[in-house]
């Protein structure tokens, strides 16, 4: 197992350029040490953020998941899983794009999940909401990069985005029910 892969079994790396805080939330101290060698190089980590708009579609699922079959109400949705109301019909309608939930106006409507929650994985979630996932610019294939072939931390940044991207790949929205404590 290669050093990145093990730094993130233990804790998801956020780390986040913001003037003279460059290291705002670092879980574990060899994930620290391994950034705070970056950048005395002056070497630049892209922000890596997933965002409340993804947080909040997780949830909005995950508590369709709970109720199989069922319409449930967005003001329902939005009040246990605390989301703002306004903002939850966005997030239905991006949820609904690739037919993961459904919605039905009027008494008795609401919204219904559509789709087996095991077969929607947390990164299909977060791609749907945020885009094609990349923990920095270069993996994105949007940036020509000036150090491109001779990039140190290029393949760094691979393996780390492959170890991301795993965990996310790995997680359905049915875990995540079978992982919600009762309330």
């Amino acid at each position: 197992m290669s050093f990145l892969t093990e730094v993130f079994d233990i804790s998801i790396i956020l780390v986040r350029n913001t003037g003279t805080k460059i290291a705002r939330r670092v879980s574990c101290m060899v994930c620290y040490i391994l950034c705070a060698r970056f950048f005395a190089r002056g070497w630049m980590v892209t922000e890596v953020e997933i965002t409340k708009k993804s947080e909040y579609a997780v949830s909005a699922l995950v508590e369709l998941a709970q109720y199989p079959g069922e319409f449930i109400s967005s003001k329902v949705i939005a009040s246990r899983q605390e989301i703002p109301v306004n903002f939850l019909p966005q997030i239905i309608a991006q949820l609904g794009v690739p037919g993961w939930v459904v919605g039905v106006r009027g008494p008795g409507g609401g919204v219904r999940l559509e789709v087996d929650p095991k077969t929607i994985t947390l990164k299909d979630v977060i791609e749907l909401i945020e885009g094609p996932i990349a923990i920095s610019k270069c993996l994105t294939g949007d940036l020509v990069c000036s150090r491109e072939g001779r990039c140190p931390m290029h393949s760094v940044w691979e393996e780390a985005q492959e170890a991301f991207v795993e965990v996310l790949k790995k997680r359905t929205i049915a875990d995540l029910v079978a992982n919600t404590p009762e309330k």
